[in-house]
């Protein structure tokens, strides 16, 4: 039998949202808030990446943060695209502008706070390097 919505439409399981291919890696990343009155530099990790963003990951999330996210969603941010499993010298930094998305506050004392972004006017070396990373990552893993 086939679910129906109970006006004659068949419902169909949702479908992925996800643009482009995304990738679990751990990337150095620094970001500042564009447009914060007193500028600082916040360090954080990648979770995952794709063409279209990025899953951070901060491990200390100073409290006034979360709020200042909500405020100001553009950050700027410098991205290490060469995890050491990629090798040595393989990407360069990226210097990206990421759009938040999402925020998940941490759970516990200890978990880190997760931030969701979109890229924003990624330039086209920036484009092809993180391009360049999620293959070279993916053929490492034999996908």
């Amino acid at each position: 039998m086939t679910p129906s919505n109970g006006q004659g439409a068949v419902d169909t399981p949702p479908t992925s949202t996800r643009l482009h291919v995304r990738v679990e890696v751990r990337l150095g990343v620094a970001f500042s808030l564009v447009g914060e009155n007193s500028p600082r530099t916040v360090q954080a990790f990648t979770r995952d990446i794709s063409h279209g963003g990025a899953c951070l990951s901060l491990s200390r999330c100073p409290e006034d943060l979360l709020g200042v996210l909500a405020r100001l969603p553009l950050l700027d941010l410098a991205i290490d695209l060469s995890p050491a499993a990629a090798g040595e010298g393989i990407l360069a930094p990226a210097t990206l502008r990421g759009q938040v998305e999402w925020v998940h506050p941490a759970a516990q004392p200890h978990a880190a706070t997760l931030v969701g972004l979109e890229f924003r006017d990624v330039s086209p070396a920036d484009e092809t390097a993180i391009i360049d990373l999620i293959a070279h990552l993916l053929l490492d893993d034999g996908v």
